[in-house]
Formats: C-alpha cells, sequence, structure tokens
C-alpha cells in the first residue's frame, strides 16, 4: 500500500494499492495516448460535413470531449 502526502485544506490521506495504481495509470495513459487523439480526428472529421449548427457528429464528439477532459483532470 502507498500513502499520498496530504495537501493543504484535506485531512483524510489516501492510500492505494499498487494493482489500483498501476491499472490507473494504465487508464490514464490509454486516455492520453488513444482516447483523446482519436477523439480530436473524431471533431475534425465532423467539421469536415459542414453545417456545425445541425451537425449531430460535431455535438456528439464534442461532448465526448468533454468527458474526457473532466476524466483526464481527475487522474
Amino acid at each position: 500500500m502507498i500513502t499520498g502526502a496530504q495537501t493543504q485544506g484535506e485531512t483524510a490521506s489516501l492510500i492505494v494499492s499498487w494493482s489500483s495504481l498501476e491499472r490507473r495509470k494504465a487508464e490514464y495513459e490509454e486516455l492520453v495516448k488513444t482516447k483523446i487523439p482519436e477523439n480530436t480526428r473524431e471533431i475534425a472529421l465532423a467539421r469536415s460535413y459542414g453545417d456545425l449548427s445541425e451537425n449531430f457528429e460535431f455535438k456528439a464528439a464534442k461532448q465526448m470531449q468533454s468527458v474526457l477532459d473532466a476524466t483526464k483532470s481527475r487522474a
């Protein structure tokens, strides 16, 4: 088990198992190296379809971008 250092304002310390830490690292690497670049390509492709105001693919890709960015910021 690993314990994290407390930061200002935190009252509880973080305790993580090695397997959990490794799993989270792998998820983060996949997110940064695979999912985010894939989403960027999807946005570019959807833009090529034209009118963005009625472009479902563009809206869906942008929503996924928001989800991926939120996930990345929590990691």
